[in-house]
């Protein structure tokens, strides 16, 4: 019990050893995943830290390019492990990913969606691919989104959304109100 008040976090016995692990100081997500982009995740009082974002582990040097929000597409695209390439994405800037893929514009809506079309020879996928480009209204961050290539090439953003959302029809989209406040 003593231990357990000075900071003993796990206790393991393994092949006649007893082995004292200190509690570490963690930061997850609402999804209970290993996250921070201010801090390590995981950060022992010795030191040692461990860099994740969604979950996803992260070398030092990495992380902190990724988070800066400054690292170019060029950069993140040749990121070779997927999910760490997932994630950095999160953190570019979405536009320079279109401009770097010399991507096509099709269509833009007056609700401030943009279908936006990645033809495979850009390199980056396997198939030519189709990209939803759309605003939060509450927090102004800007986001993207992948869509069935069956959607994207009706050419239709809000049609897009619709599918985002669940593949309501587009009139009930088109009718939908944005919320402004999370409250």
């Amino acid at each position: 019990m003593q231990a357990k008040e000075v900071g003993l976090g796990y206790r393991i016995e393994w092949e006649g050893t007893l082995y004292l692990i200190p509690t570490p100081l963690v930061k997850i997500n609402a999804r209970n995943l290993f996250h921070s982009d201010i801090y390590p995740a995981i950060r022992w009082k010795d030191g040692r830290e461990f860099y994740h974002l969604n979950g996803v582990n992260f070398p030092e040097d990495l992380w902190k390019k990724v988070v800066s929000k400054e690292m170019p597409f060029e950069e993140i695209l040749a990121i070779k492990d997927i999910d760490q390439r997932t994630q950095a994405m999160r953190y570019g800037d979405v536009q320079k990913f279109f401009e770097h893929t010399k991507s096509t514009l099709l269509d833009s809506s007056d609700k401030g969606n943009e279908l936006w079309f990645v033809p495979q020879s850009a390199g980056i996928f396997r198939i030519d691919a189709y990209f939803l480009k759309y605003k939060d209204p509450s927090t102004d961050k800007i986001y993207m989104s992948g869509i069935d290539p069956e959607i994207g090439q009706k050419k239709d953003a809000d049609l897009s959304m619709a599918w985002k959302h669940g593949n309501i029809p587009l009139e009930d989209y088109k009718n939908m109100k944005h919320l402004v406040h999370e409250s």
